[in-house]
């Protein structure tokens, strides 16, 4: 063992002090000497007085022999190779054996009691090193059942091709629908609190830190703090065999062995810093609460190795899961980063922000491309024929989805974007107040409109159907918008704007779908005043009869159409509604009387007003099994 450091000047008589309250409680001896020395009140020798006789310090050193052969035999016949044999021998006998010892190698005594103790001295410190590093390493980790406690919340996931948010939204759109569910779950509850070493292991270890201090024995009782602490974060994280992915092997690893590696990543660097680091800051300050300097050198010792590692570890995971889905690993590591320097103080922290300085630029390179590569994928996007049906395109819903989600990085992004020149998009209109992160939402959520705009082209022979289509997908935007941060970043005349479009379209729609019908219950080309002339008639029937053909094709094509969200949905049909049915009632009020001069009239008066009320309210549901059951009902 390395020789025991100097003590402090003040130490000796603290750490007696102690000793002295600790040995004053009774207890139940099976010899002379042990009773002597358990029961006797500890304190330094006084200066000899110099009118003392000699018979009195002959009895002075015989007394102090008599304690330290006591405190000898305690110390050599306790087993080290016993587990716990300081703390439950003779009943803590062993800890008041060394608060004696060292009491009489402080000195004040027989310059040969004093030699013995400091040997003796030695023996006891080794002992308790070996006790208290057999405390920290044996105890039962909470990490046992880690997997089955955080696997829960872990809602991570890579696409399983890297090539697919370019080549095909839908499917990504699938894949990682609950993808960028990322926030707000990294700690454990209130109810899953843990602790690295149980409470009563903690007294023990107090114990001992206590007398190797006292003893002068501080940097060996560091030591074996650093080593003990380090096997027990190397089983609570599993993580012993991280150093050996290297960017190689990254490289060569099949992508989705190493999606699994970056979600097992994930969730022991959280766990690392927002649970583990906190708790052993905790335990070294109970262990060491008397040292500031014992506190943060043990600290930074034992944890800032795990802590490196773990984030090289993740930096090589990221460099080869590069892909805009991968985003936010990325910026949960940087954050992560901060909060593990916040963890340490001051020289550990210096040398903690000069090793991860690299890494931090790594990440922001990475940042800033993969945020370029979701613009050009939405730029880029190959245009394909959309679904008919007119809902919300898979591209809108995914990168509404991945833009929102930012939201919640709003300010570590706007320390990473911080000098990011943006060109293009509408984000003029809030000039030079709008913030790097607002500046970027700007841009994606242009590209995504431009994107609207040209898949709706493909609605050439349908407008109704292409307006049905604008509506639900700009709606779905501004819906999104409302919902999130992101209403503070684009501002109300965004969403003002976009409502009015709405109404816009919703217009549009109208005019489309709604024009043709209507036109045949025009009055005009209708000669009412000669009553039951049979050109009138004729004209009477050829208009419901047209009309009816007219709503029945409109009727069984839009209700297979789809409008996801309920009150732009109630909305369309009443304004369909408001639009169709008086027009209905006036033309059949109006040419009421030559119906009655119809043979068979309800083979042109198929409907009245309320049923087509009720035909009306199935509009825009995505029934088409529904609607050519009822097609055959309709041409019956």
């Amino acid at each position: 063992m390395a020789t025991a450091t100097a003590a402090n000047t003040d130490g000796p008589e603290k750490w007696i002090a102690k000793a002295q309250h600790i040995v004053e409680s009774p207890v139940t001896s099976t010899s002379v000497e042990e009773d002597m020395l358990f029961g006797h009140d500890l304190h330094l020798s006084s200066k000899p007085d110099s009118t003392a006789s000699a018979a009195a310090d002959d009895d002075e050193r015989s007394k102090a022999k008599v304690h330290l052969d006591a405190a000898e035999k305690v110390i050599l016949q306790s087993d080290p190779s016993i587990p716990g044999f300081l703390t439950a021998v003779s009943d803590g006998k062993y800890l008041s054996a060394v608060d004696e010892i060292i009491r009489l190698s402080c000195g004040g005594v027989d310059g040969g009691v004093h030699g013995r103790a400091t040997s003796l001295l030695e023996t006891a410190m080794s002992r308790l090193r070996i006790e208290f590093s057999h405390l920290i390493t044996t105890v039962h980790s909470p990490n046992l059942d880690a997997d089955r406690r955080f696997s829960r919340s872990l809602s991570v996931s890579l696409p399983s091709r890297s090539s697919e948010l370019t080549e095909d939204f839908s499917t990504s759109m699938e894949e990682e629908r609950h993808a960028v569910e990322v926030r707000g779950w990294y700690s454990l509850s209130d109810e899953q609190t843990f602790n690295l070493i149980p409470f009563e292991v903690i007294s023990d270890l107090k114990e001992i830190a206590d007398r190797m201090i006292a003893g002068g024995y501080q940097q060996e009782l560091c030591e074996a703090y650093i080593s003990a602490c380090r096997n027990l974060l190397n089983n609570f994280l599993s993580v012993r065999d991280v150093d050996q992915l290297i960017i190689e092997d990254a490289q060569a690893m099949d992508f989705e062995i190493l999606s699994s590696q970056a979600r097992n990543w994930f969730r022991r660097s959280k766990l690392f810093v927002t649970d583990v680091l906190p708790r052993v800051r905790e335990l070294c300050d109970r262990i060491f609460e008397d040292s500031d300097e014992l506190k943060e050198e043990s600290f930074r010792k034992a944890t800032k190795g795990l802590a490196l590692q773990q984030f090289n570890h993740g930096a090589v995971i990221v460099t080869r899961l590069q892909s805009p889905a991968s985003v936010f690993l990325m910026l949960n590591m940087y954050e992560d980063l901060i909060d593990l320097q916040a963890s340490f103080w001051g020289d550990s922290q210096e040398f903690i922000c000069g090793e991860v300085e690299e890494i931090f630029e790594r990440l922001e390179k990475m940042v800033r491309e993969t945020l370029a590569e979701f613009e050009v994928a939405i730029r880029s996007r190959k245009l394909s024929k959309p679904r008919q049906s007119g809902q919300i395109d898979p591209m809108v819903s995914y990168g509404m989805t991945y833009i929102t989600t930012l939201v919640g990085y709003s300010s570590t992004l706007n320390l990473l974007l911080h000098d990011d020149g943006i060109d293009g998009g509408d984000n003029s209109v809030r000039g030079e107040s709008m913030t790097p992160f607002g500046q970027r939402m700007h841009v994606f959520m242009s590209y995504i409109e431009l994107r609207i705009q040209e898949i709706c082209t493909f609605y050439k022979d349908d407008d109704g159907l292409k307006y049905i289509f604008l509506m639900n997908n700009v709606l779905h935007m501004v819906l999104t918008v409302e919902d999130s941060g992101l209403k503070a970043q684009l501002g109300d005349d965004w969403v003002r704007t976009r409502h009015r479009q709405i109404q816009q379209y919703a217009t549009c729609y109208l005019r489309a779908s709604w024009s043709k019908p209507l036109s045949y219950l025009k009055i005009d080309g209708l000669l009412l005043g000669h009553e039951g002339s049979s050109s009138v008639i004729v004209a009477v029937k050829g208009r419901f009869k047209k009309f009816n053909l007219a709503f029945e094709e409109i009727w069984s094509t839009q209700t297979a159409w789809i409008v996801p969200d309920p009150q732009l949905r109630e909305d369309l049909r009443l304004l369909i509604l408001m639009t169709v049915i008086p027009g209905y009632r006036t033309f059949l009020g109006i040419t009421y009387c030559q119906l009655g001069a119809i043979l068979k009239p309800s083979k042109y008066l198929k409907y009245t007003p309320e049923d087509l009320e009720n035909y009306l309210s199935d509009l825009f549901e995505g029934t088409s099994e529904k609607s050519n059951h009822l097609r055959r009902k309709l041409g019956s």
